[in-house]
């Protein structure tokens, strides 16, 4: 494990404060333990700590940072921005510059239908905003290896004339 700063260690105090008080988001917390790697003095990673100390699943304790990060990519629409976690998490699924105009979308939509947004509707936008893979070429038939000079005048149409000299030649050098 690596030492903290005295600095460090009192940053750390103030977050872990917080997280147990609730007197910030957990969110906001955690991202700071993680991003200034507060747990290291600790634990060798921030899933580690976050299990041990704060009993959160990987998984839980990654899906509050990212939540986090999200707020912090739609802080310039400020009071538009969802507040919850599950609605958050969706968001967090699409790419950064997409979130602001899909997170606007929805809330409009949702406005004007006249309820509140929910996790399904940010999940609904996000899907319907990800690129649409494109279809697959068909592979091309692979024409038939020659075995007779009708194959061979086929082959040679299909590849051009020319092909057609060097087909022969090949054919007469056999």
């Amino acid at each position: 494990m690596n030492e903290l700063t005295q600095s460090e260690i009192e940053l750390l105090e103030v977050h872990e404060y917080d997280i147990e008080t609730g007197v910030k988001s957990v969110g906001v917390a955690l991202l700071a333990i993680k991003s200034e790697d507060l747990f290291r003095a600790t634990h060798a990673t921030f899933a580690d700590y976050a299990i041990d100390r704060w009993g959160f699943s990987k998984t839980h304790a990654y899906r509050l940072v990212a939540a986090q990060e999200t707020l912090i990519t739609l802080s310039p629409i400020g009071e538009k921005a969802p507040i919850k976690e599950s609605q958050l998490r969706e968001i967090a699924k699409a790419p950064a510059k997409k979130q602001i105009e899909i997170v606007t979308e929805v809330i409009d939509a949702c406005k004007n239908e006249g309820r509140s947004p929910t996790a399904e509707d940010f999940k609904a936008a996000v899907e319907e905003a990800k690129p649409k893979p494109k279809p697959k070429a068909e592979p091309k038939e692979t024409p038939p290896a020659p075995k007779n000079g009708r194959e061979i005048e086929s082959i040679e149409q299909w590849a051009g004339n020319i092909y057609k000299v060097s087909f022969r030649q090949m054919v007469r050098d056999l």
